[in-house]
């Protein structure tokens, strides 16, 4: 066992081999984003620029563009507090930072993947890992031009924080099956050099609830490897030292907040401070006391309670973990959610919004491994490289809940797929290096170090590039049309800044950037319960109950009338939002009230007719029938209302709307009321000669609001009264008033 475990080289000491890492990882990270630099081509496109900026590719970059604006330190929005910092001080345009932002920090990645790889397998193992981990089909897809989010982070930082919790476990355990010789004794001042690593875990817990919450995972799985497998005399040292750790990095959740507010303004509250010194005292009077290996029973006793105490202070039990199972709730997709009320049966159920998020869509296991691994053969060379990894390398194992959350992308969702893919990479470099050891002839050491570097450069390449092609071939997904964004732009310029506008959530944070106007929804308030008015005010055919929906939110904090309707029966708010259509009363004027509608609304019809249609007292909806075809799929025949497809079937259709620029075109054909050859289910057309696309609608979803209003006569008797047209981007958006006469 010993000679195997030596196949996988002799970890050597930092100080020896910086210079090999700082080379490496330069180098990786300059290849990594030079590729992804390279793939800005595809936006080389004037409709997809507005202005000198390029248009983002996923819906939260506008939450950190637009909020960065306004940002403070300790506002809980980090990402943008950084934004408005490289805005301010380095004069880079907020676009500009959007869209080139996640090339330049999601390359970073290339720094943990070299640093795992050369503490798993040596200099060799850094190469592969450092070149492979960080171009994975699910990490790319979440962090390409234009993905301003998060994500950037969300790998980096936990990857760089279980290295060096892999760091410290280092010196103070010892498994049976590693070799003596590689024992190291530990540094005197280890203490403090903990202390670092709890406030580098506590500063990557800051970009997002989401890593803090992992890092509790990842710390109390560390805390428990090393009290089981510390070395001799190491265990009450490493108790210790685990107090200052976690007093140092996990947030204290059980203290009051409130207890000095003026904290708050500089990111801190007083539960984080307190811990912070404590950590820093227990580290300075541990070196300064200069303990040597030998333990008693009472040091190892008074350190464990030290442990668990501090594991207490920190609120591990009631706060993070509880944080943890919340999230992981949210994507097990249950159909609706029982508001709380005094009359539980029969609160009113609104509906869950999981089940339209497309990062929230399940994979097969075979796809979930080709987005960690770049192949689903790869995947599982992978996996199985892993276990004679976590034989010979034990510490390997905080990798291990990465690996385990891109698996989960089959019960959780597409987006966990990104997580796995650059550990499954340092493992598959280990065992690589480790073969090639055993492979390659014996030559000096030097020149078998720099043929093996080689060899797993060019594996490593054989992976990429082909990649590499296929995402040159994806093409761009501007998260709104470019007549969109400028339309925003125009009511902003002539809207008061007190109004709102109502649109899908989708294109909530790029209204906020575009117009700098609030939105009732956005990615950050989007659950079924937020979703339900917006929905509703669409789905209907009354333009009155649509306009009094809206003005009847207006009434209440943040334009949400949901938190108050969870206080009645289901019955009651049903019967409230029924109401409306009718002679209902009359509202106050409020601030004035925008309603967006745009073609990206019509795409997803089928799912603001889910939220649109529900009933909130039995908690079921009527699901509307939408099919959708791309150019040149299907011929459309004005003149007799016929459409047919690619394989010669003919229908027969009752109406038709052409959108193009500035106009739609409506067509009625009552002689194909009773036709054999209607379309089944869906004899609405809308066709889009601008993107070549064919909608058909069901009765319901072509008399809703958000149809009539993208496709009708603003000037109607019906639409008039209630709302005034006040942008036309037809065959992409339309912008109404709310008329509060």
């Amino acid at each position: 066992m010993n000679r195997y475990s030596g196949a996988f080289g002799q970890p050597c000491p930092l100080q020896k081999d910086w210079r090999w890492l700082l080379s490496v990882g330069v180098c990786c990270y300059l290849a990594i984003l030079g590729l992804r630099l390279s793939l800005w081509t595809m936006w080389d496109n004037p409709l997809l620029r507005v202005g000198d900026e390029f248009i983002m590719s996923t819906h939260d970059s506008y939450l950190w563009l637009a909020h960065a604006r306004v940002a403070e330190f300790g506002d809980g929005r980090s990402l943008a507090y950084f934004t408005r910092l490289l805005h301010e001080y380095l004069g880079l345009a907020l676009g500009a930072i959007g869209f080139w932002g996640p090339a330049f920090l999601s390359s970073l990645l290339a720094i943990p993947c070299v640093l795992w790889g050369w503490a798993l397998g040596g200099r060799e193992g850094a190469v592969f890992a450092g070149i492979a981990g960080c171009l994975t089909p699910g990490f790319y897809a979440r962090t390409k031009l234009g993905y301003y989010d998060t994500d950037m982070f969300t790998l980096l930082l936990p990857m760089l924080v279980a290295f060096w919790l892999a760091w410290w476990l280092r010196q103070r355990t010892s498994f049976r099956w590693q070799e003596t010789r590689e024992e190291i004794q530990p540094s005197q001042r280890l203490p403090l050099q903990v202390l670092g690593i709890g406030l580098f875990t506590r500063f990557a817990g800051w970009w997002h609830q989401d890593i803090a919450n992992y890092s509790v995972l990842l710390s109390l799985l560390a805390i428990v490897v090393g009290t089981i497998f510390a070395r001799k005399n190491h265990r009450s040292h490493f108790a210790y030292e685990g107090a200052i750790f976690i007093l140092a990095a996990i947030p204290a959740t059980v203290w009051d907040y409130s207890l000095a507010p003026l904290l708050h303004a500089a990111g801190m509250t007083p539960y984080i401070l307190i811990s912070i010194l404590l950590a820093a005292t227990l580290a300075v009077w541990r070196v300064q006391g200069r303990h040597g290996d030998t333990e008693t029973p009472v040091d190892k006793y008074l350190s464990l309670g030290l442990l668990l105490a501090a594991l207490i202070l920190a609120g591990i039990f009631s706060g993070p973990l509880m944080g943890i199972w919340t999230k992981l709730l949210l994507y097990l997709k249950p159909a609706a959610t029982q508001a709380t009320t005094t009359a539980q049966q029969t609160a009113p159920i609104f509906p869950r919004v999981t089940q339209s998020i497309i990062e929230a869509k399940l994979l097969p296991l075979g796809t979930a491994l080709e987005r960690s691994a770049y192949y689903y053969w790869v995947g599982l060379a992978a996996l199985a490289a892993m276990i004679p990894v976590l034989i010979a390398r034990p510490l390997s194992v905080l990798l291990l809940p990465l690996v385990a959350l891109s698996i989960l992308s089959i019960k959780m969702g597409t987006r966990f797929s990104m997580f796995g893919g650059a550990a499954l990479m340092i493992f598959l470099s280990v065992a690589g290096t480790a073969l090639s050891r055993k492979l390659l002839p014996s030559m000096i050491d030097r020149g078998r170090e720099i043929v093996i570097a080689a060899v797993m450069a060019a594996l490593a390449c054989c992976l990429v590039l082909p990649k590499y092609r296929e995402y040159r071939s994806l093409p761009p997904t501007p998260v709104v049309d470019k007549v969109h964004a400028e339309a925003l732009m125009g009511l902003g310029k002539r809207a008061p800044k007190d109004a709102s506008v109502w649109t899908w959530w989708d294109w909530g944070y790029a209204t906020q950037y575009y117009a700098g106007l609030k939105t009732p929804i956005d990615g950050g308030k989007h659950s079924g319960m937020d979703l339900y008015p917006t929905a509703v005010a669409l789905a209907t055919d009354s333009p009155r109950q649509a306009n009094q929906l809206i003005r009847y939110c207006t009434r209440f904090p943040g334009q949400d009338p949901t938190r108050e309707w969870a206080k009645k029966s289901g019955a009651d708010v049903q019967r409230t939002i029924d109401q409306l259509a009718a002679s209902g009363p009359a509202f106050k004027p409020a601030p004035k009230q925008y309603l967006a509608v745009s073609y990206k609304d019509l795409r997803i019809a089928k799912w603001l007719m889910f939220y649109g249609n529900w009933n909130v007292t039995s908690g079921t909806t009527h699901e509307a029938v939408v099919r959708r075809f791309g150019p040149g799929q299907m011929a459309v025949n004005l003149q007799i209302g016929a459409v047919m497809n690619r394989g010669g079937m003919k229908n027969a259709i009752l109406t038709a709307d052409m959108l193009d620029i500035d106009k739609a075109d409506h067509f009625d054909y009552p002689q194909n009321r009773y036709s054999p050859t209607l379309v089944p289910q869906t004899p609405h057309l809308v066709f889009n000669t601008v993107a070549g696309e064919t909608n058909f609608f069901d009765k319901d979803t072509y008399n809703s609001m958000l149809v009539q209003l993208f496709t009708g006569d603003p000037e109607s008797e019906s639409i008039k009264p209630y709302f005034r047209l006040v942008a036309d981007g037809l065959p992409f958006i339309r912008i109404y008033e709310v008329v509060q006469n």
